[in-house]
């Protein structure tokens, strides 16, 4: 609902640790905007600080952004995209590096890319799903819902436009993070290198796709 509801750990956390190529993707569905036109989808980073580590958000402003040690990977203006991301329906983001070369990818479609070369330094001590909150006070809170999230380090996964998949998302090599797939917990979890934790109430349940029910 935009307020107080997210996922966390703090263990584990150099496996998000990206070096080279890898893969963040997920499902989600806006139900609105959340704090100050921000949502966060997933962030890895150092308690109050964004700047030595990376997070991925949706916003008013900028469509959908990637940042990594506080400097924007993919500019907003080309981020910025002229589907409505609010529009009720499900939508697929990934945000993906093939060695010099990141690139934004939208319900399948590219979206932009950039070269350019980061490391993400060994100092994360928390990240976060649903929320870019990485000290105890939650900010830019994700309003909506949130499925299938997979992070893959080693691997770029998609390096071109693609099929959204239409199952849910499995454990492939190199995946470090495969959760929000169940039905029954929000902490439940397929993969991951740490224990995940539930903070305020956020709620998993079943969502319904061309009129059948699946997690």
């Amino acid at each position: 609902d935009g307020t107080d509801d997210y996922l966390s750990f703090t263990s584990g956390l150099s496996e998000l640790q990206f070096d080279g190529d890898f893969c963040i993707e997920a499902f989600f569905k806006k139900s609105g905007n959340g704090d100050s036109g921000y949502d966060g989808l997933v962030s890895l980073g150092t308690n109050g600080s964004g700047n030595d580590g990376w997070f991925l958000e949706t916003s008013t402003s900028r469509g959908i952004q990637f940042r990594a040690n506080g400097s924007e990977i993919l500019s907003r203006n080309n981020t910025t995209t002229t589907t409505a991301l609010t529009d009720g329906n499900w939508h697929h983001v990934a945000v993906t590096r093939d060695g010099n070369t990141t690139r934004l990818f939208l319900d399948g479609s590219q979206l932009t890319s950039t070269t350019s070369t980061f490391t993400i330094p060994t100092t994360a001590t928390k990240a976060t799903i649903g929320t870019y909150s990485l000290s105890n006070a939650p900010v830019y809170e994700f309003k909506g819902t949130i499925s299938n999230l997979r992070i893959v380090k080693g691997s770029s996964v998609y390096t071109s436009s693609f099929t959204v998949p239409s199952t849910p998302l499995s454990s492939i090599t190199n995946t470090k993070l495969l959760c929000c797939q169940s039905s029954s917990s929000a902490t439940d979890t397929t993969v991951t290198p740490g224990t995940l934790s539930a903070y305020s109430s956020p709620f998993a349940g079943r969502f319904t796709v061309n009129g059948e029910d699946v997690d």
